[in-house]
């Protein structure tokens, strides 16, 4: 009945609302209208832990905490900088801090904290059914904490080894990783240990005091190492503020002064460890090499290592003491596993000649505060009923650190203590399943009506473990369930394109074929408020698209997919996916400089940092409003002839930190070269570029790149970089790669060396670098450097650095099962452990059908799918290639292949029957129409429909043509380069290359009429001429005439006619082109009397006019 009683409103006042209860004053006799409210109050049946005691440890950069619990239960917390808003209980579960307890009391770890900063710490609990703590109550758990000191002064020894009497600019390197509260003072200096007198000698470095005030990096100097004593020095930096402390990178603090260059000392290799996400082994050595003249792109690790299956395993330097081993998954390398450097491969990165010893390497672990966590997504339906099965997936889950799960704990709690049997039922079948990387069916058969939380515990190599949990309630009614694909909560940038794909079925426990209308919904709401302006681009329903720049930097959004029956709009069922937009790069950028400028004396540059810019919005100059935002400073230092940190140059801006500088070679700057330096600051973001200055006495060419320093593409992207030269001198521009191992001519869509003759006038001649699409390898960066050569003169040049992104990197793929039945038995696709630094990850599952690839699945986050087959090729015992290409948020894309063996099936010779599978395959009586269920129908249906048999073709690339595939037993089109009937035909086709002298006589006497047609002897078709097969009967050369394709199918003759008057002819030779055959049908229909009765014809043409509406309807709603 109605809560609200109807008599508490007012005539007088229609509008007024009434809540429960009884006003004397009011009379509703005659009630107009009336608003009715109702106001409910949830309260979770079972409650939720509460926290008994909290104790928290505090360390420089990590907090543990102690808990107790009320009850058995889930646990997350998070730490927040002072002052943060908390929103909602999503703002701690997205944080990864999670740990379940079943014995009440738990230890958790929460890491990346700054030290001696203060924090806000909340938990949030969950029971073991899966309910989450009130919001309020989570609120209630604050409690603040400052991390242990000290906040850290990062130090970068930047050298080795130091030359007397060569003095070593940028020595060392300093920097933090928050703004200081105040000015951080530090003493610098260098002492070394004359060990037979046990006396220290100190130097001081210049400048020998720094006060860092930002987040800009700060360089120290050697100067006047004359004064040094040879041997080892250790570099003394000593803070005069309190609150920090000194971090050595790598641990060096200490470095080689030699008398002279030859005395330098072969690099040692000191450790190898896995990196933190498992994709790698760092192998780290204690001074530079010379890479051993690998640049930038990978190598085969044989070259310089040894260890098991070392030949599969490619390397990378990322520096010049860091080699990379790339990691595939599943690596045989384990921690303890020996990784062996070969010696007389490496050497220092002097001109001595002193290469390594040959050294053995323990493999080792990572740190544990690099290690990865894994991130849990436990994916099932909401609601579902008893009569269809529930599928639990975990595939979205994260952190297996390139390996298979260590371990896989299932846990199923419910709320009835009846159905507790059937809870541990399904647990026995989760944690028993094969594979974890697609749904787990749990079938129809163990469910019973309740509600069941099903919780998951994963355990990564690292022994890393992260938990996470999701509940479903099943009933005995029928339902439409839906799910979203990919993790249950994501992040992105705010410059992404974001899609977000999501299925839909309908689950009955009826014979019910009809399935009803469904009307989808999506809302997204930021901090609990519908954001009424945002709205999907996508026409289809099950697709929610959104433009870059239409989310919020910095914040958290859930988006909700809710279904509704069409006449029922009050029962819905919903599941929603967590999106944080967070923080994107700043980036440098002094304009229209490349790397490298030549200066005449006495004049000016100006350099222009306005297209600087962040990368959540756009350059400095296209967005005024953020240029507040920025901070530029610009300092200067001299490379050549002497390094120094003093700069000749003058250096003039209209403003402090100002985005424009004036540079100016005054008096003493001439044939020095000087390095000017731009630190772009943003709060707690930091980027940098430099550009090297020249100056010379006069300059008559002059090289521009207009393009960026530094450019970063997609390895399937075309690369072009703009440049150009002015001069009033001959001379030659090329292009140059600092990679011997590339190719560039061969990569180049155009020039890479150009004469130039210019006018009396200077000239600009527009001189661009063009690269193939996919010219570059992933995940490298290369120096390409524009040289004018001047006749007879110097030459000058501009260089700009080019960096590789990184494609996805191989997981696993495989097909099940590897053999079966055309449109009969279903393959399971699986996609697995394949990772990227720019996520989310994508996926697409192909096969490929008369050469052309066939997509299974539109492009998104599922790495699974279930599909049936066409037949694989005839003649090739049936094997059909199956691939996954893997794509990431930036469109690089990788893929991975398997053979499947895929047998005919002899119902699709009925035409009734391919119809029925075209009908299903777009039109599922229980799964509701998506560009899923679509792209398969489009690619399986144009298999089908295109049905052949080729086991009597002949072997088509034996007579130069393609395989059989559009006509029964009839080879393709005669290959490229090769002549002979046009169309699909059995009949041989020839080389031109190898006929070339003999084909146009050949045609010529082909086309004389049979009376004239001289003929020749032969024992075999060599011995006659083109066009001509050899008649053994008679061994005479004959001329070849046309067939009909395959024969006419039997059901009719084949006749000739001529294309151009349409009349019948008794002849039609292959090299006549004004010729044709024709099939006579008898009793049968079809160009080649493939259709026994007229209803199957008309039948094929339905099902390809279905096929082309489906075919526009995809076009539509993509």
């Amino acid at each position: 009945s109605d809560p609200c009683n109807s008599y508490d409103c007012s005539h007088s006042n229609p509008f007024y609302i009434g809540p429960c209860g009884t006003f004397s004053s009011i009379s509703c006799a005659s009630l107009v209208s009336s608003i009715h409210v109702l106001q409910v109050d949830f309260q979770n049946r079972f409650s939720t832990p509460t926290i008994n005691s909290f104790q928290i440890l505090d360390y420089t950069k990590s907090l543990t905490l102690h808990l107790t619990l009320s009850n058995p239960g889930v646990i997350y917390c998070a730490a927040f900088t002072v002052g943060t808003t908390l929103l909602n209980a999503n703002n701690i579960l997205t944080h990864n801090y999670g740990v379940q307890t079943l014995s009440r009391n738990t230890t958790l770890e929460i890491r990346d904290l700054v030290p001696s900063t203060y924090y806000d710490i909340y938990c949030a609990t969950k029971n073991l059914y899966g309910n989450t703590m009130p919001f309020l109550d989570i609120l209630a758990t604050k409690r603040t904490i400052k991390t242990s000191c000290c906040k850290t002064v990062n130090v970068e020894l930047l050298v080795d080894n130091v030359v007397k009497d060569d003095a070593k600019v940028n020595a060392v390197k300093l920097s933090v990783d928050q703004i200081p509260l105040s000015p951080i003072r530090i003493l610098l200096y260098t002492t070394t240990l004359i060990e037979s007198s046990n006396i220290y000698y100190s130097h001081s470095l210049q400048p020998d005091q720094l006060v860092i005030s930002d987040l800009a990096t700060y360089f120290a100097s050697f100067s006047h190492l004359n004064t040094l004593r040879s041997g080892r020095s250790s570099l003394n930096v000593t803070i005069l503020t309190a609150g920090y402390k000194i971090e050595y990178k790598n641990g060096m603090s200490s470095f080689f002064v030699l008398p002279t260059r030859f005395d330098q000392s072969a690099p040692k290799a000191k450790s190898a460890v896995f990196s933190g996400d498992g994709y790698s082994i760092k192998v780290l050595f204690d001074s530079a090499t010379d890479t051993a003249s690998f640049q930038s792109s990978t190598f085969s690790c044989a070259f310089l290592l040894h260890f098991i299956g070392v030949n599969n395993y490619n390397c990378q330097w990322t520096n010049s003491k860091n080699l990379n081993i790339i990691l595939s998954p599943f690596s045989a390398l384990m921690a303890g596993s020996v990784i062996s450097v070969l010696g007389g491969k490496i050497r220092n990165d002097g001109i001595s000649a002193n290469f390594t010893i040959a050294t053995n390497l323990s493999l080792e672990l990572p740190p544990k505060s690099e290690r990865v966590r894994p991130f849990v997504s436990v994916k099932v339906a909401s609601i579902s009923n008893l009569c269809s099965p529930l599928f639990v997936d975990i595939s979205s889950s994260t952190g297996a650190v390139n390996r298979n799960w260590k371990n896989v704990s299932f846990n199923v709690f419910v709320l009835n203590a009846t159905i507790s049997k059937t809870a541990g039922r399904i647990s026995t079948l989760l944690n028993s399943a094969p594979n974890p990387n697609r749904p787990i069916s749990v079938p129809a058969t163990y469910l019973q009506v309740g509600y069941y939380s099903i919780q998951v515990t994963l355990c990564n190599y690292f022994n890393e473990c992260g938990f996470g949990s999701n509940a479903v309630t099943i009933i005995a009614d029928s339902v439409p369930v839906i799910s979203i694909a990919g993790p249950l909560a994501k992040s992105i940038f705010t410059r992404n394109y974001l899609q977000i794909n999501a299925a839909a079925t309908f689950s009955t426990c009826t014979n019910q074929i009809f399935v009803p209308n469904l009307v989808f919904n999506w809302v997204i709401s930021k901090n609990s408020v519908i954001q009424e302006s945002v709205v999907s681009a996508s026409s289809s329903p099950l697709c929610f698209t959104l433009e870059p720049f239409t989310l919020s930097v910095n914040s958290f959004y859930e988006l909700t997919l809710f279904a509704s029956y069409e006449t029922d709009p009050s029962f819905a069922v919903q599941t929603s996916v967590t999106i944080h937009v967070v923080e994107s790069n700043i980036v440098a950028v002094i304009q229209g400089t490349g790397n490298s400028r030549l200066l005449a004396l006495g004049s000016s540059l100006v350099l222009n940092a306005t297209e600087s810019y962040d990368e959540d919005f756009g350059s400095v100059a296209n967005s005024s409003s953020h240029i507040p935002t920025f901070t530029f400073k610009w300092s200067c230092i001299t490379l050549l002839p002497v390094q120094s940190s003093a700069c000749g140059l003058s250096l003039r801006s209209a403003y402090r930190y100002s985005p424009i500088l004036t540079i100016i070679a005054i008096g003493g700057s001439l044939n020095k070269t000087f390095e000017v330096q731009l630190q772009l600051l943003n709060g707690n973001r930091t980027a940098s570029t430099s550009l090297t200055v020249q100056v010379v006495p006069s300059v008559q060419s002059l090289v521009l790149i207009s393009t960026p320093p530094t450019v970063v593409i997609g390895v399937n992207e075309k690369l072009k970089v703009s440049g150009g030269v002015f001069s009033a001198v001959d001379g030659f521009a090329s292009w140059t790669v600092n990679d011997t191992s590339l190719d560039l001519h061969s990569l180049l869509l155009n020039e890479n060396k150009l004469f130039l003759q210019p006018s009396s006038a200077a000239f600009r001649n527009d001189y661009s670098l063009v690269l193939k699409p996919n010219a570059l390898p992933p995940n490298s960066f290369f120096t390409f450097t524009l040289t004018y050569q001047e006749v007879g003169g110097v030459s000058v040049c501009a260089s700009v650095v080019v960096i590789t992104n990184s494609i996805p990197m191989p997981g696993g793929f495989s097909v099940q099962p590897t053999h079966g039945i055309e449109m009969q038995d279903v393959f399971e696709f699986t996609a697995y452990l394949w990772q990227d630094e720019n996520l989310p990850l994508s996926f697409a599952f192909a096969f490929l059908a008369k050469n052309i690839w066939q997509p299974l699945k539109a492009v998104n986050e599922l790495g699974y799918g279930s599909y049936t087959l066409p037949a694989g090729v005839d003649i090739n015992n049936n094997i059909l290639m199956c691939a996954a290409t893997v794509f990431n948020s930036l469109g690089s894309n990788n893929s991975a292949y398997q053979n499947v063996r895929v047998g005919r099936n002899s119902l699709l010779n009925n035409i009734t029957y391919i119809s029925s599978i075209i009908s299903q395959a777009f039109d599922s009586p229980t799964i509701y129409t998506d560009e899923n269920n679509i792209q398969f129908g489009l690619s399986t249906g144009s298999a089908i429909l295109g049905y052949i048999s080729c086991l009597g073709a002949p072997l088509c690339t034996t007579i130069g043509r393609y395989e059989c595939s559009q006509f029964v037993n009839t080879c393709g089109e005669c290959f490229s380069g090769f002549l002979g009937e046009s169309g699909h035909a059995n009949t041989l086709c020839y080389n031109l290359t190898k006929h070339s002298a003999q084909t146009t006589q050949s045609i010529e006497k082909s086309l004389i009429p049979n009376s004239r047609r001289l003929s020749a002897s032969c024992n075999s078709n060599s011995d006659c001429e083109v066009f001509q097969f050899c008649d053994i009967s008679a061994h005479v050369c004959s001329p070849q005439q046309k067939q009909c394709i395959n024969n006419c199918n039997g059901r009719g003759t084949c006749t000739f006619i001529f294309t151009d008057t349409g009349q019948s002819t008794d002849v039609c030779y292959v090299s006549d082109p004004l010729c044709s055959p024709r099939c006579n049908c008898v009793n049968s229909f079809g160009s080649t009397c493939a259709y026994a009765s007229e209803s199957a014809l008309n039948t094929s043409t339905e099902n390809r006019l279905v096929f082309l509406y489906e075919f526009m309807y995809f076009t539509f709603i993509q």
